[in-house]
């Protein structure tokens, strides 16, 4: 009396199979094991998306690769029963204000008393279940608060020393490759516009934190190209041209990396066809 339909055996040898055979060489499990491998598996709606996907011409090699793997990253949330954060209509403002100030509360207790980094996501997790809460807001207000642990006086050392403990808790929410750029937003419009943050540190502490983000594995080489080439599609307006460019170092050396790395799979390839 379920939802379900009878799933057809595969036509190979009619049907037949010998049940002392292996199970896993039953051409009827054949294609079970590549459910979800194909495209027409892992289709989104629009309704799925967050924001539309630039046209193709807009779309450079790096970021076609983040969106193409976000298709994938979707799917694995939703079937893993993960909220994506998109707030209902029905949701009032007064609950999502109430979130805010409990997780903020509970962060700045857990980043002061030193917690854990498992007790802190714990406790996030919960709060954010009890208030039905956003993961973007969520992830922005963690971010914000783990910049704010930055010692300017002292500021490589200090920022490594946060990230190596807390660098962790920014990860577990990070649930796709759009939401690793995302994270590069939060710190950009943070040390662009923070009044937490001197004038004569915004562009450090900016570079400071992406660099540490990708060396502790937190974001990817292909998060920081996508968004830088995204930042500068999108121009002064909407990015701040001394934060873009002070990014630049590090950008060239992951596009060099990268081509060094493609040329090795190359000469490796050549030399497998020539054996």
């Amino acid at each position: 009396r379920g939802i379900g339909y009878v799933w057809e055996a595969s036509a190979d040898n009619d049907g037949r199979w010998d049940d002392e055979d292996d199970a896993e060489e039953d051409p009827r499990n054949a294609h079970l094991h590549w459910i979800g491998s194909r495209r027409t598996d892992t289709v989104l709606t629009a309704s799925e998306l967050r924001d539309a996907p630039p046209s193709e011409d807009e779309v450079s090699d790096t970021e076609s690769d983040i969106l193409e793997l976000d298709n994938t990253d979707a799917l694995a949330s939703e079937l893993a029963g993960v909220h994506l954060g998109q707030p209902s209509s029905s949701k009032s403002r007064a609950m999502a204000e109430d979130f805010r100030r409990e997780l903020e509360l509970t962060l700045d207790r857990s980043l002061s008393e030193n917690h854990a980094v498992e007790v802190t996501a714990l406790e996030m997790n919960t709060l954010r279940m009890a208030f039905d809460g956003n993961l973007d807001e969520m992830r922005r207000i963690v971010v914000e608060k783990v910049l704010c642990l930055a010692d300017f006086s002292a500021l490589a050392s200090s920022l490594k020393k946060v990230l190596q403990k807390w660098g962790d808790l920014i990860k577990r929410n990070i649930y796709s490759n759009s939401d690793q750029v995302n994270v590069v937003d939060i710190v950009e419009r943070h040390c662009a516009l923070s009044e937490h943050v001197p004038d004569d540190k915004r562009a450090k502490l900016f570079a400071l934190f992406v660099k540490f983000l990708y060396e502790l594995d937190v974001i990817e080489d292909l998060t920081v190209l996508a968004w830088n080439h995204k930042a500068a599609r999108a121009g002064p307006e909407a990015v701040s041209e001394e934060l873009l460019q002070v990014i630049q170092p590090l950008v060239e050396w992951l596009e060099e990396s990268e081509e060094e790395s493609d040329e090795d799979d190359d000469e490796d390839e050549d030399e497998s066809d020539e054996e």
